[in-house]
């Protein structure tokens, strides 16, 4: 039995010596392991002289009794400079182990794997919660290296990351959160993660899930999460990260995109020999560009995912190899967006598939931008949902959404102020929502010295000064009103289709002889939020001209040229106009 001075219970009993097996009654299930034991490290009561220190033997302590534990960072501006590692940090030379990856910059997982010596499945996370002890309380400061990673998780399962907030201190290229596969360790993927309670600012990336390689990562959840003042919040990358919930969640003030969604083709793998050869058509990189080489590779990568038999997305030579490629699926619900930036996106995305739902989106820049130039068109959960209230123009182009996948887009809902562009040959299915022409002028900070974009749809008003919370100079963007809005094609595309999902109800109505019109009343369910709907009316009768008038939205009236001789029915047909792109 293993002793543990420094380990309190979730009683807060301390223990002096042996680590006594706990009542069933006493723990909370969420840190119960599967021998009935609870594990609690206190980060503050670690040894060491800096927090860096401290938050690395406390993890190695959790990690060493196994799973089930708790890492419990203090109410304090906490200041660190290296990475915090989900795993077992071990070294012994003469085995050929080392798992510490000192050193070495955390955002470009190349280094790590170059690092990286030994590692094992057992020294990875299983059931491990970090928390702290709210979001503004408990800070992370970062005071290290560009190009780094707050939190690294490779691989875990049923771990927990909750209540803390990070500040990234406006240090290129770091990386709050890295949720990805652990093939240094032999481990493809992890599921059923929980990431809720955030706020991460002042970062380069806010969470990044996934990598290049088609990691299995399914079935994780991120509630209550605020990225701000960064350039992506949530970024996914690759096949097979499926099933990742993000909900409730708050964007502010970010300059590329709100989710950025990278799938990859398929890949011509190099190796280092051939780094200073020309670049191929396709070559294997990640989602910032960088080429990876075969020789980089973990051994369980290579396993899994190196081929040199013929593919018809990659035009290879003979017993050349490649990578295969795929992209991640998210839904995303109950999100409020405050972008700022007039050249960012709230969704972006390669080609891959979300489902929107209940977003609202506040300020400058365009809602969703699909470019689906990475894969075949023959895939899997190509859909998109939105019943949103997109208060924007639009993105640099001035389009509210681009969309140049075939498609099928469903829009259900929603008010757009901007024009909704379209591919070759892409289907939307759309019901019950409207473009909402009010001709106001949207504003935005944008770093000083950026490029305008091409369209030419925003302009400098020359009115530098301090943008806050970036703290970096920057213009005020303003940008020019639409000429008009509705659905239109991309320059050089052609065949975009439009169904239409009609809202509406259909009945009979009696009406007497000798009657030259009728009342008919839409009651409960079918009323109408406006007299913006169509009737169509069809007399059982040879009535002549017939035609409607006061159309409101509690029912409308039709007349008729002949009235009927005795009784007689009409029957009514009533439907919301179609999602054509009309001017209010």
């Amino acid at each position: 039995m293993k002793t543990a001075q420094l380990f309190f219970l979730s009683t807060g009993m301390v223990l002096s010596g042996t680590l006594l097996p706990a009542g069933p009654t006493e723990l909370p299930a969420e840190i119960t392991g599967a021998s009935g034991r609870a594990y609690v490290v206190y980060v503050e009561s670690m040894p060491g002289e800096t927090w860096d220190e401290k938050i690395e033997e406390a993890m190695r302590r959790a990690l060493a009794q196994g799973g089930a534990a708790e890492v419990i960072l203090p109410p304090e501006t906490i200041e660190i400079t290296r990475p915090i590692r989900f795993w077992r940090l071990r070294r012994n030379r003469a085995e050929g182990i080392d798992t510490h990856a000192d050193g070495v910059a955390f955002a470009d997982i190349r280094n790590v794997w170059a690092a990286m010596q030994g590692g094992a499945v057992q020294d990875l996370a299983r059931g491990l919660h970090l928390r702290g002890q709210s979001t503004a309380t408990t800070r992370l400061v970062w005071a290290g290296d560009p190009d780094q990673v707050v939190i690294d998780i490779p691989a875990p399962y049923g771990v927990r990351v909750s209540n803390l907030a990070i500040d990234g201190n406006n240090t290129e290229g770091l990386i709050g959160i890295r949720y990805r596969a652990g093939w240094e360790f032999g481990v493809n993927g992890g599921k059923r993660n929980d990431f809720d309670q955030l706020e991460i600012t002042r970062v380069d990336v806010g969470i990044h899930v996934g990598g290049p390689f088609g990691p299995d990562l399914v079935g994780s959840t991120f509630r209550q999460i605020l990225v701000q003042s960064s350039r992506i919040g949530f970024l996914l990358e690759g096949a097979n990260v499926a099933e990742m919930h993000f909900n409730e969640c708050f964007l502010v003030h970010l300059e590329e995109a709100g989710f950025k969604l990278v799938g990859h083709g398929g890949r011509e793998l190099r190796s280092l020999e051939q780094k200073d050869d020309p670049m191929p058509e396709r070559p294997t990189v990640d989602y910032a560009g960088r080429e990876l080489f075969h020789e980089q590779m973990p051994e369980r990568l290579v396993n899994d995912k190196v081929h040199t038999r013929p593919h018809p997305d990659v035009n290879v030579g003979e017993d050349a190899m490649w990578v295969g490629g795929g992209g991640p699926s998210i839904t995303v619900r109950q999100l409020v967006a405050a972008m700022g930036d007039p050249r960012g996106w709230l969704f972006d995305s390669n080609g891959s598939n979300f489902r929107i739902e209940n977003v609202r989106k506040e300020g400058s820049g365009g809602l969703l931008r699909v470019q689906a130039d990475f894969r075949r068109q023959s895939v899997r959960f190509n859909d998109i949902l939105i019943d949103i209230n997109a208060t924007t123009e639009g993105g640099p182009t001035g389009n509210t959404i681009e969309y140049e996948g075939k498609g099928p887009l469903y829009i259900i809902g929603g008010t757009f102020e901007g024009p909704i562009a379209l591919g070759d040959d892409t289907v939307v299915y759309s019901m019950g929502a409207r473009f909402l022409h009010r001709q106001r002028t949207m504003r935005g900070f944008v770093k000083a010295g950026a490029e305008l974009p091409a369209s030419g749809f925003w302009s400098r008003t020359g009115q530098t000064r301090v943008v806050p919370f970036r703290r970096w100079e920057g213009d005020i963007w303003q940008s020019r009103k639409h000429d008009s809005i509705g659905f239109v094609q991309l320059p050089g595309t052609a065949g975009a289709q439009i169904h239409e999902l009609k809202q509406g109800t259909e009945k009979s109505v009696s009406v007497r002889p000798g009657e030259h019109s009728v009342r008919v009343g839409l009651e409960s369910m079918e009323r109408q939020q406006d007299g913006n709907y169509q009737v169509l009316a069809t007399p059982q009768w040879n009535a002549g001209g017939v035609w409607v008038d006061e159309v409101e939205p509690d029912g409308f009236t039709v007349r008729f040229e002949r009235a009927p001789e005795q009784g007689a029915r009409l029957d009514v047909i009533t439907r919301r106009k179609g999602f054509t792109g009309w001017n209010e």
